[in-house]
Order: structure tokens, then C-alpha cells, then sequence
């Protein structure tokens, strides 16, 4: 349901342009060590199967030669960050994924975030091992940690996840119908309803809001900070 290309840098500015809050990027490491924005290893998804290429098997130089269906490019993290810095008061939320995960890969995002100092950065992840990395790695960075709820289990935990991490995002996948009706059925249940009375709503993120029905649910929950992949719902 996207307006563009996911993970391309001219459907962010786009999306900032038309009055997003921010923008959000899926992070994977190049064969020699580039950070690069991808939500699959495997390019054959968004190829539309033309390309079965693994973007950890391959160099930087390979893989921004790449041309997607209608033109698309795969972008460097760098270009991301250049495009946050620029409007310091958007965030750029930065997921980083199991796959493939390595200390290189810490290291090639900490350096792009060390080099675009007046960025808004939130590293994000389902994996607490993951966000425990990034801040064992680098204590005193000045970026925040959000995990991602992935288990309708965890709407248990808000309370404590909100302890541990600068804050929480939680939803459901706009492509996985039944994960929204798990969803409703799980923040009707009087213990999540019960947390929320008590917790900073502003540090909980929701989503994914594909439609102005979606928008509007989540409004009359409380909730502000949503995420969308249709740009017509940020209009």
C-alpha cells in the first residue's frame, strides 16, 4: 500500500514534504561492510523476482548499480540521515534486524550516526539483544532505543518496557490482515487498558495506519505518534 518505493530516500522526502513527523528505514550490511537500506537480504521481493541476489553477498558498488522495477535505487543509510539532519526536528527511525546481524553491522550505523551529529535518531528493533548492542556499544551516544512489540504477549509488559527503552512501537503489519483483529482483541483486554491509564502515551508509537479508519482508531485511543505507509492518511 505504499505511494513509493519502501526504503527509498525520494518516498521519505516525499512523505516529510506532505508532513510526516519522521521517517523510518529498514538497515542491512553490504559484503564489504556498508550499511544500506533493505528489508530483505534476498532482493527477489521487491524485484519482482528478476533479481535473486543476496545484498550480504554483494558490495556497495554492486549494489547501488541495481535498478529496481521503475527505476528504484538502493540508498546508503547516509542518505537517510542527510535527509533527517536537514529537518532536526523529524525523527528517523532506523530498524535493524536479526538477519544477518553482526558487531560490523553496529559499528558501519554508529559511524553514519556519529557523522550526522544533529540528526533525530531512534534505533529500533523486535530483538532486545539487539538494542542491548547498540547500547553496550556506545553508551554515551545521544540516540534514542525503541523496541518493537512483535508477541501480542508483550502488551503485558508496557509498563516495563517503557522502563528499560526511550520507548515502544506497537501494532499491527498492514500486509497480515489477521494481526489487527489480534491486536484489537488484545488492547481490549482489561490489563493493557488498565497500563495505559498510567504511561506516557507520547513515548508509545502505533501503527500501521493504512487508511484514515486506522488513523482515527488509534486517535481515540489516546494515541499520536502513528505510523502510516500511505501518504493520503499524513495529508
Amino acid at each position: 500500500m505504499l505511494d513509493g518505493p519502501e526504503n527509498n530516500i525520494s518516498t521519505a522526502i516525499m512523505a516529510l514534504a506532505r508532513g510526516a513527523d519522521g521517517l523510518e528505514c529498514d538497515i542491512l550490511l553490504t559484503k564489504d561492510g556498508h550499511p544500506v537500506a533493505a528489508h530483505d537480504d534476498n532482493l527477489s521481493r521487491i524485484s519482482n523476482g528478476h533479481i535473486t541476489k543476496k545484498i550480504s553477498e554483494m558490495k556497495l558498488e554492486d549494489v547501488i548499480k541495481i535498478s529496481l522495477p521503475g527505476g528504484v535505487k538502493i540508498n546508503h543509510l547516509r542518505d537517510f540521515l542527510a535527509v533527517a539532519e536537514g529537518s532536526a526536528e523529524k525523527i528517523i527511525f532506523i530498524e535493524i534486524k536479526k538477519i544477518n546481524f553482526s558487531n560490523r553491522l553496529i559499528e558501519a550505523v554508529l559511524k553514519e550516526i556519529k557523522a550526522h551529529p544533529s540528526a533525530n535518531v531512534v534505533i529500533i528493533s523486535f530483538d532486545e539483544n539487539i538494542l542491548m548492542n547498540f547500547f553496550v556499544k556506545n553508551p554515551n551516544l545521544k540516540v534514542k532505543i525503541g523496541l518493537i512489540i512483535g508477541k501480542i504477549s508483550q502488551l503485558m509488559n508496557l509498563e516495563q518496557f517503557l522502563i528499560n527503552y526511550d520507548c515502544v512501537l506497537m501494532g499491527w503489519d498492514s500486509e497480515r490482515f489477521w494481526t489487527k483483529m489480534l491486536f484489537k482483541i488484545a488492547f481490549n483486554c482489561l490489563a493493557v487498558k488498565k497500563q495505559l491509564k498510567n504511561l506516557d502515551l507520547d513515548r508509545i508509537y502505533t501503527g500501521i495506519a493504512s487508511n484514515k479508519k486506522d488513523l482515527e482508531w488509534f486517535k481515540k485511543r489516546g494515541f499520536t505518534k502513528i505510523f502510516s505507509d500511505t501518504m493520503a492518511v499524513i495529508s
